[in-house]
């Protein structure tokens, strides 16, 4: 009798092991769908000012140590965050713009996506560096690529 007890509180224990490991791992994936959907928030936040050339709205995603690189006419080029933001004028919105999320990975508090940014005339592809502070999600890097929409 002493073996059956035994048997069946290892089983009961086993359960609640089980159970308590089902409960952390939803607990971990809603965390991450809650982490994607701000990383997501703060990266339409940015391309909602860059369209319509908001330094404020824009600035809103990006860390004071943000900075951008991009490789152009032979140069790489890299910009902080004051001498990226100083270059947006006021401007109507892009008729045809659209904005896409291609990829998100996030590992802790850090995160890097890939978007897609296609307007009348050009297709953006950028990789972008996000961290998770006290105050959310905001991007610390940008390197980017432009061509021409064929």
């Amino acid at each position: 009798m002493a073996r059956f007890s035994f048997v069946f509180l290892k089983i009961k224990s086993m359960k609640k092991l089980i159970f308590c490991f089902l409960i952390m791992a939803t607990s971990l994936h809603l965390s991450a769908q809650d982490d994607k959907a701000q990383i997501e928030q703060t990266l339409i936040t940015f391309v909602d000012g860059w369209a319509v050339g908001d330094s404020t709205q824009a600035g809103k995603s990006l860390h004071p140590t943000w900075r951008i690189k991009f490789f152009r006419d032979n140069k790489l080029t890299d910009m902080s965050r004051t001498e990226y933001l100083s270059g947006f004028k006021p401007k109507e919105r892009y008729k045809e713009l659209k904005f896409n999320v291609l990829s998100i990975d996030i590992t802790g508090n850090i995160a890097i996506a890939k978007t897609e940014i296609i307007n009348e005339k050009f297709i953006f592809i950028d990789y972008l560096s996000l961290i998770k502070t006290n105050d959310g999600w905001v991007m610390v890097e940008k390197i980017t690529f432009k061509k021409d929409k064929i």
